[in-house]
């Protein structure tokens, strides 16, 4: 462990809170750094320039466990990546939005965390030296962890930072190290994750498992299993515990659905690993029998393909993927028992050769997952294309059942036969509460009709047809918003909304170029909109009434919008060197919010 400095939840506001309604943005001041200001929407109370974040340079962010698949579901953050280099993390449950920053200074710049919460308000969360000459080295690992629900972040630095841990509640500020006493770790990219009660990290040289508890400190996973104990533990002992750690350790952790059991891989390297599960407490031990090139877990943006590690619901089962040279296999089995018992469902006598890829695996209850099958993309090997979603009951490992859900191949008989026509890279996610899946075939002309399918009973609904892609879908709780490029005599764009159970509501066909930028509250979606001629408009829709409004062309509108507590919207444009920004109130009134402060942009808390 090395010293560091960090925060408690720094309180940003002189002589007290700010109003209930704020504006927070981002002025550049020079070359790639700018200042943070809180503007009152009422313009009642004087700005506030939060000293902790002036002279900043905002940085890339990101989180451990992102998929493609699961990007919508209910209590997930999700990554957003609007402005250039500068991506920040939207956490769940109306909690806010995290920004990742440096401060150059003397005699070492800092590094740091802080989030905006839906208000406008800007609170810092965490902050650390950089390493390196004058502390020019960001002295954080690549991501963090947000725990479901999105209260509290796991935090890592890299070894020459401390090699440490930090639980943070971004509610309360509060700041918890985990690792006091160990010695500095070396903490891998997607090894971090928050469970229920219990926190674990994967680093190059074993596993940290903490109790989430006041005080508690991480301790090294022991290992179980028979694997030969690592070189660079001759007396098999890890903090002070025996172990039968095997040589390398994987990059990634995946956790089960009710929080109880963590997987990842490990063995002699990665083409010679095995799966492992672990729990609270225990010993982490292997869950296949045999060395294999496994896939590893599928987050983005190391893989497109993911999940391709998954737990069953309850943790007594895994699936795995394996690399070989010319397939990609998909398998299963139980992680409980002494000699584990597994199955390969990609096997040629379930599906025809030349179906040689799968990924996309999910488990919704113990015994039954979803997967998809298909070919490896001829025009980019890190997709999947000419797919089918597949069901497998593995109730009984000997007897698996098959069903084909999507059906786009029309084959619904073991063996499968016949390619379909989903595509890892047009359009295949879960819905906010994880029971069905919105799926776009990839038709004639590269035309489909978007489908949503029951999990559970295995119904297929038409929804909308003559879709050629969907380049935004944003959930609004289990409500979805899906912007389509629509098929006519002239392309177009129409914004839908996806209420559970029912067919899809036409809200809007004016965003011709589809939406670039956009912001959500309860019942409001804002965004900046591209016309047939090429120009940008500002919009607004109440959700549950479809009411839509378009402010006149604008040129040069900024990177970012922003619904306000009082559900205004706010924007900005640029030009002449500075920028100007403005707020639509609910009831269409619209007013200058500020100008003449240089270029800049809003930061959304929402």
């Amino acid at each position: 462990m090395r010293s560091c400095t960090y925060l408690l939840c720094l309180s940003l506001f002189a002589g007290g809170p700010l109003a209930t309604a704020d504006i927070c943005v981002y002025e550049r001041t020079v070359g790639l750094s700018g200042n943070v200001r809180i503007v009152d929407e009422t313009g009642q109370l004087p700005d506030v320039f939060p000293p902790a974040l002036q002279d900043i340079e905002l940085l890339p962010i990101d989180f451990v466990g992102r998929t493609a698949w699961d990007q919508l579901r209910a209590g997930r953050p999700r990554l957003i990546e609007d402005l250039s280099s500068v991506d920040r993390v939207a956490l769940p449950d109306s909690r806010g939005v995290l920004y990742g920053y440096r401060r150059v200074g003397a005699p070492t710049s800092v590094f740091g965390f802080f989030r905006v919460d839906p208000s406008g308000d800007a609170t810092v969360l965490f902050t650390h030296d950089g390493t390196g000459t004058m502390g020019a080295v960001n002295p954080f690992c690549p991501k963090l962890a947000v725990e479901d629900g999105g209260r509290h972040l796991l935090i890592a630095t890299r070894p020459e930072a401390g090699g440490d841990l930090f639980e943070v509640d971004v509610v309360t500020g509060t700041v918890a190290e985990r690792t006091t006493g160990v010695t500095p770790r070396n903490f891998q990219t997607n090894g971090l994750t928050l469970l229920s009660g219990w926190g674990l990290a994967s680093t190059t040289t074993g596993l940290l498992r903490f109790a989430r508890t006041n005080g508690a400190q991480a301790q090294g996973v022991p290992f179980g299993g028979g694997v030969a104990v690592h070189t660079s533990f001759p007396s098999g002992l890890v903090d002070g515990r025996r172990t039968n750690k095997p040589d390398w350790i994987g990059p990634d952790i995946v956790t089960s659905g009710d929080g109880s059991t963590a997987a990842f891989c490990a063995g002699l390297g990665p083409t010679q690993a095995f799966v492992y599960t672990v729990g609270q407490l225990g010993l982490a031990t292997r869950a296949t029998h045999e060395p294999q090139n496994l896939s590893g877990a599928g987050f983005l943006p190391e893989s497109s393909i993911g999940p391709t590690l998954a737990l069953s619901s309850d943790g007594s089962m895994v699936a795995w993927r394996i690399q070989n040279p010319l397939s990609a296999e998909t398998f299963v089995g139980g992680v409980a028992t002494a000699a584990p018992a597994s199955i390969q469902l990609t096997a040629d006598a379930n599906y025809i050769e030349t179906l040689n890829d799968s990924g996309v695996i999910v488990f919704y209850s113990p015994d039954e997952l979803v997967m998809l099958v298909g070919e490896t993309d001829s025009q980019d090997s890190s997709q999947i294309d000419r797919a089918d979603m597949y069901r497998v009951s593995v109730a009984n490992l000997t007897a698996p059942v098959f069903e084909n859900l999507s059906m786009t191949s029309g084959d619904g008989v073991v063996p499968f036969l016949l390619p379909g026509t989903l595509d890892t890279d047009a359009g295949l996610v879960q819905v906010p509460d994880g029971s069905g899946a919105l799926v776009l075939p990839d038709g004639p002309g590269g035309v489909g009709t978007i489908s949503h399918i029951d999990l559970g009973t295995t119904v297929v609904t038409p929804l909308v047809d003559l879709v050629k892609s969907w380049p935004l879908v944003v959930a609004i709780g289990n409500d979805l918003l899906l912007n389509l490029e629509r098929d006519f005599a002239t392309d177009i764009f129409e914004l839908f909304r996806l209420l559970p159970g029912e067919m899809p509501q036409l809200i809007s066909t004016d965003s011709s170029e589809g939406y670039s930028r956009w912001s959500v509250q309860p019942d409001h979606f804002g965004g900046i909109a591209t016309d047939a001629f090429g120009n940008e408009r500002v919009c607004r829709v109440k959700v549950s009434t479809g009411l839509e409004e378009v402010m006149p062309p604008m040129p040069t509108l900024g990177p970012t919008v922003h619904f306000t507590s009082s559900d205004s919207l706010a924007w900005s444009t640029d030009g002449a060197g500075q920028s100007s920004y403005f707020l639509w109130h609910p009831d269409g009134s619209t007013i200058p919010l500020l100008s003449g402060s240089g270029l800049g942009f809003l930061l959304p808390g929402n």
